[in-house]
């Protein structure tokens, strides 16, 4: 196939279809929009005014709002404001501003503000008939213009990072935008403690202390499990969430089955009380245009209705020659204000991606070391294509009581499918002549799936609140949850019988991807299967305030799960495993905490011993000790933290059982649980804000993991050695001052040690390496601002993936450039 004829197949360009997809939501919003459009509150504006006397802020919010203040300046005086940087409201951007002086503004019916002392709960002052401004909710991000969070959605309980006795990290919007992170896999790569280990190009797993997190949440509720196998699932797109918190750590408490490594979780963007319209367009290295476009606000004159739209399309090619990738996605929610406190949220999304990634890693030699490819190149065929649609839906029900309790149910739910079509997808499986160790042989073949399939259901339901006891205040969760994992892989293979026979002898320096013949058409002889994975489980965590500065956190999950393969051969079930949780914090003084917590978590393993016993699930556990710390007006968050992570009762061989062993294993020993497992480390972690016009993003973590006990071969050793040792994440954005203020300036590093792999005498290393990033910023009006993104700065060469055998071998990207502007109204 000719390269002309390539890109006549790739996927046309649909800018189009994202300008009619943003004009129809825009026909919803904008009749509304425009029956409020001299309500000059619901202006949102770009802010990046200082911290300093409240009266010197006033005066500059005033100065660039346009509103009138009145009220006595005696009211501010002695007092401090931490500024506003990001985009706001009026209302908003007077709450923040305001926050902490025991001040509030008040509209009267003229459009005009007052400043008057905060009104107590429940007072009757009804002296004006005003608007009563308050501030957004402490766990959205978006339109703070701040990185990390002022307060958590993952423990169910509305605590500050440092209330939280783990280590944790959230991404903000703000370091989002910066960052320019497309998708999750930009946001872990982004992420203390982080690994993004790749199988291929299109599938991903994410590891954190030596072990896979197989726990990805969606607004506090269990979504979806990632990893290396779930090759139909299309990484979430950030332009439709708030911000990110990824925990490291045992958090078996929430979810119950899984690894003790960690959870994300992400929280989707909701819809505004006022109208608001952004957009953004992004061109950049490798042929990349991106365009976001989000559309929010009330749907109905009271407000109680409230609706929000985010549309994305993404074409890109990559660094490799013939790859690309085109993803569209449309994103729609709901919130409607039921009764008083009361909210029902509801939403859809539908993704789709087209790509031809997949099958292309590069070969080493027989000593294991890389072949010296240019870093282009692909050894697929530029026909191969693994494309995939995931449609998702999500509701919620949540009530806020008069005396302090929130109760919440929600349910999510996510199709995924390959879409392989008629003609099946094409797959190119290359290895290493036996002949001549200098050349490869090729096999191309078409595979007739289709209707690959998976679901994934998930429900949470809890209530959170204060109660008393012994004179002091507490806090209680108790709540039960629930998740179906339904999948419909294949059993057997693919055909390689299609009149095209397998290519031997080539050189690979010279193998051309886009000239490269395909088979007529899919012969498919495997069968479909049904497997269903079920999960269940109570849970309930109570927060003691023993005194003032001590806090004491216990909790139990007791769960239930099953898994039903298809002919039951290999069923396994768990009944009743319980799992605590115990933590303490002890304030120090107003900026530190010290912490301790120990967390449990269990793995089913479908393992069997001599006889077809089932072997018991595996048991993990988190030991964590901490300092954390809140600075500057709880603008900057600290954390240093020592951790040990261990897993227990891991399927080995039975060396005294027959091989192979009746009625399991048809190949291999019986298996007998012996096996355990530990990580030790360190994390130093900070986020936030060092001065109003300085932000941060860094960490450091240092992991050591071993085989304690396991096969012969194994003991003593790494659990991973292609897992680094040490990691660095840094990010920073500096505002200039005076009359350079318009400019923004910033940067990052992510340094990691080295990795091995080894089998045999072959022996794969990728030596420690830094890979710098670049950021500039230019704020053309406060409506209006263009960045450009500057990704391996230095032309760092690297292999992202290494192994000591087979197409094992993955480069990094090198330098990328990405110019985005974006605008709001």
């Amino acid at each position: 196939m000719s390269k002309q004829s390539l890109h006549s197949n790739r996927p046309a360009p649909r800018l189009a279809v994202l300008t009619l997809r943003m004009a129809l939501a825009g026909l919803v919003l904008t009749p509304l929009h425009a029956a409020q459009a001299q309500t000059p509150a619901q202006t949102v504006r770009q802010y990046q005014i200082p911290a300093g006397p409240l009266k010197t802020v006033l005066t500059r919010f005033v100065g660039e709002s346009g509103i009138f203040l009145a009220g006595s300046t005696e009211l501010a005086e002695g007092k401090t404001s931490r500024g506003l940087q990001g985009s706001f409201d009026i209302p908003a951007g007077l709450a923040t501003l305001l926050a902490g002086s025991g001040l509030e503004a008040v509209r009267g019916g003229n459009g005009e503000y007052a400043l008057r002392p905060a009104a107590a709960v429940g007072s009757a002052d009804q002296t004006m008939s005003a608007v009563v401004i308050t501030a957004t909710r402490d766990n959205i991000s978006e339109g703070t213009g701040s990185y990390g969070a002022r307060a958590l959605s993952i423990g169910k309980v509305n605590a500050s990072p440092r209330e939280t006795p783990h280590s944790l990290t959230v991404i903000s919007r703000q370091q989002i935008e910066d960052q320019g992170l497309s998708d999750l896999n930009d946001v872990l790569r982004s992420t203390p403690g982080i690994e993004v280990f790749n199988t291929d190009s299109e599938r991903v797993s994410y590891y954190a202390r030596g072990q896979e997190i197989t726990n990805v949440q969606f607004d506090g509720t269990a979504a979806i499990t990632p990893g290396s196998g779930n090759g139909f699932y299309i990484q979430p797109d950030m332009a439709t969430m708030d911000h990110a918190e990824v925990l490291r750590g045992a958090a078996g408490l929430m979810r119950g089955a899984g690894s003790p490594s960690g959870a994300v979780n992400l929280v989707r963007k909701r819809p505004t009380e006022q109208f608001y319209a952004a957009g953004a367009a992004t061109v950049g290295s490798w042929d990349t245009y991106r365009a976001e476009g989000d559309i929010s606000g009330p749907l109905n004159e009271s407000g109680s209705l409230r609706g929000r739209v985010v549309a994305v399309e993404d074409q890109r090619h990559h660094f490799q020659k013939a790859r690309y990738s085109d993803k569209g996605l449309l994103y729609g929610v709901l919130e409607a204000d039921l009764a008083h406190n009361t909210r029902l949220i509801a939403g859809l999304e539908f993704s789709q991606l087209k790509t031809n990634g997949a099958w292309g890693n590069l070969l080493a030699n027989v000593d294991g070391s890389p072949m010296d490819f240019p870093r282009d190149t692909y050894l697929g065929s530029s026909e191969n294509h693994w494309d995939r649609e995931n449609q998702q839906a999500f509701t919620s029900l949540e009530h806020d009581f008069d005396n302090g309790w929130t109760a919440k149910a929600s349910f999510n739910f996510i199709k995924m499918k390959r879409l392989n079509g008629v003609d099946g997808y094409v797959q190119t499986l290359i290895s290493r002549s036996t002949t001549n160790p200098s050349k490869i042989n090729y096999q191309i073949s078409r595979c007739g799936e289709k209707d690959y399939t998976a679901e994934q259901s998930s429900w949470d339901i809890y209530a959170s609140g204060p109660f008393e006891l012994l004179g002091r205040k507490h806090e209680l969760v108790v709540g039960a949850n629930g998740s179906r994992d339904y999948a419909q892989p294949v059993a057997g293979s693919c055909t390689t019988t299609s009149g095209l026979p397998s290519m031997t002898g080539l050189d690979p320096y010279t193998w051309d991807p886009y000239n490269v013949a395909m088979p007529a058409g899919p012969v498919f002889t495997g069968t479909y299967v049904k497997n269903l994975t079920e999960q269940q489980g109570v849970y309930s965590t109570v927060r003691f305030s023993v005194t003032d500065p001590l806090t004491v956190i216990v909790g139990a999950r007791m769960s239930w799960w099953d898994y039903k393969p298809s002919g039951g051969v290999g069923a396994y079930s768990v009944d009743a495993e319980l799992t605590p949780y115990v933590a303490a914090l002890y304030t120090l003084n107003d900026n530190l905490s010290v912490y301790g917590s120990y967390a449990d978590v269990f793995t089913p393993q479908r393992a069997f011993a001599v006889g077809g016993q089932a072997l018991a699930p595996i048991t993990g556990r988190n030991i964590e000790l901490g300092v954390k710390g809140e600075f500057f007006n709880k603008k900057l968050n600290t954390a240093l933290a020592i951790f040990q992570l261990e897993q227990n009762g891991k399927a080995i061989d039975d060396l005294s059982s027959p091989n192979p062993c009746p009625p399991d294993y048809t190949n291999g020993y019986c298996q007998i649980a012996g096996g355990e497992q530990r990580s030790r480390g360190f994390e130093a972690e900070v986020s936030g804000q060092l001065t109003s016009s300085w932000k941060i993003s860094a960490g450091y973590t240092l992991n050591n993991t071993k085989y304690v006990r396991d096969t012969a071969s194994n003991t003593g050793k790494a659990l991973r050695t292609t897992t680094p040792k040490h990691l660095v994440r840094l990010f920073t954005n500096y505002t200039l001052p005076g009359q350079l203020n318009q400019w923004s300036v910033g940067g990052g590093i992510n340094l990691q040690s080295e990795i091995t792999s080894q089998s045999g005498t072959a022996f794969a290393r990728q030596g420690g390496y830094t890979l710098v990033s670049g950021l500039v910023s230019y704020r053309v009006s406060p409506k209006l601002s263009a960045q450009l993104n500057v990704s391996n700065l230095l032309d760092k060469v690297y292999y992202e993936k290494i192994r000591e055998y087979g197409p094992g071998y993955y480069y990094g990207a090198p330098r990328g450039v990405m110019l985005t502007l974006r605008g709001q109204y």
